[in-house]
C-alpha cells in the first residue's frame, strides 16, 4: 500500500516533514486493504440458457482490493449484479455481470467474468430445455 503527500504553503522543510509525517501517520493508522474477492473465488452460479452445463460460475480476473476507513469498514457492502439467465456461448473470462462496491455512499462497480467455458447445446439439446421450460422443470 502506497500513500503519498504533499505539501504546500509550509514556512520551513522542518515543518514539512513533520506534518507530511503526521499526515502520513494517520493514513497508516485509519486506513486498510481489503480483499473484496479472490482471483481463484467463486462469487456465484449463474443460469445459463442454451448451455452444455446449466450454470457458470462467475468471479473476478484478478484480486479485487479496496482501501477502506477502519471506523467505517461495517457500512461496506459488495453485491454482485448481472442478467439471468446468461445465453450460451459463453468464454472463459467473458464479462458476464458487475461487482458493485458501496462504501461510504459512493457505489464502485467492476467486472464480473465467467470462470470457464460453457458451449451451446445442438439443436436436440434445445429442444429439450424449450420442453423442460414448458413443463416447469427448468427457469
Amino acid at each position: 500500500r502506497r500513500l503519498i503527500a504533499v505539501m504546500a504553503g509550509m514556512k520551513s522543510n522542518q515543518e514539512r516533514s513533520e506534518e507530511a509525517e503526521k499526515i502520513m501517520n494517520y493514513g497508516f493508522q485509519n486506513f486498510d486493504n481489503y480483499l473484496i474477492l479472490a482471483e481463484d473465488e467463486v462469487a456465484d452460479e449463474v443460469p445459463v440458457w442454451y448451455g452444455k452445463e446449466d450454470f457458470v460460475p462467475v468471479g473476478v480476473a484478478k484480486d479485487l482490493i479496496k482501501t477502506f476507513s477502519v471506523d467505517k469498514l461495517a457500512t461496506a457492502k459488495a453485491k454482485v449484479v448481472y442478467q439471468t439467465p446468461l445465453k450460451a456461448p459463453i468464454l472463459k473470462g467473458e464479462q458476464v455481470g458487475e461487482i458493485v462496491v458501496e462504501y461510504d455512499g459512493q457505489l464502485t462497480t467492476y467486472p464480473l467474468v465467467a470462470k470457464q467455458e460453457v458451449k451451446k447445446v445442438n439443436l436436440f439439446g434445445k429442444f429439450i430445455a424449450n420442453l423442460q421450460y414448458v413443463i416447469g422443470k427448468k427457469q
